[in-house]
């Protein structure tokens, strides 16, 4: 559960919230519309929580628009440590993160001290393939270890996107806003759509 104490919303703030995120496209008129409230109660907190970075507003493209033709979802798990016993320096984890971070391609990563997740889109194989032989490379030049590394790739021309970034029934669910949501019948912008069209 969200600490109370960590997200102090009223209850019209979190229903006006769950709109904002549930209908992106539509004006503060059709948000109240669908949640119950007025327009200008919607206005002034989509405002308000905007100025308090609550949220921010994003504009994602589609992928097979761009050019690419695949995605790749990249896990790995590892004790950071040399070849032998030694510890991997500040100075060369910071090495590869920031080589990690230069890459066009990556779209998302996340990591700890022991696991990491990348999320990236590649417009050729060949690219895909200099950029794995380029860190393995690298991590073998430093020493790091992987006890597992799984990689999963999406030819995006046989791809289907049910949830895409799509936060609205999680901040329904923890804010336990008794509201139905309406059947997603056809693609929504950023949440679900088909990209073999």
């Amino acid at each position: 559960r969200i600490d109370k104490k960590r997200v102090p919303l009223t209850n019209k703030e979190k229903l006006a919230f769950y709109g904002l995120v549930r209908y992106p496209n539509m004006t503060s008129k059709e948000i109240g519309g669908k949640i119950g409230l007025q327009e200008a109660t919607v206005n002034s907190i989509k405002n308000r929580l905007k100025k308090e970075h609550y949220f921010r507003k994003m504009y994602i493209p589609r992928y097979d628009l761009i050019g690419s033709i695949f995605l790749s979802l990249d896990s790995f798990e590892g004790d950071m440590k040399a070849m032998g016993s030694e510890a991997i320096s500040d100075k060369a984890k910071k090495s590869i993160r920031d080589k990690l971070l230069s890459i066009p391609e990556l779209i998302y990563a996340v990591s700890s001290e022991k696991e990491a997740f990348s999320f990236s889109v590649f417009s050729s194989w060949q690219t895909y393939r200099d950029i794995q032989d380029f860190f393995d490379d690298e991590y073998h030049k430093k020493g790091i270890k992987f006890n597992l590394y799984d990689n999963i790739l999406f030819s995006l021309d046989k791809t289907t996107f049910f949830h895409y970034f799509n936060f609205a029934s999680l901040i329904r669910k923890q804010f336990e806003i008794d509201i139905i949501e309406e059947e997603i019948s056809k693609p929504v912008p950023y949440s679900t759509y088909k990209l073999n069209l």
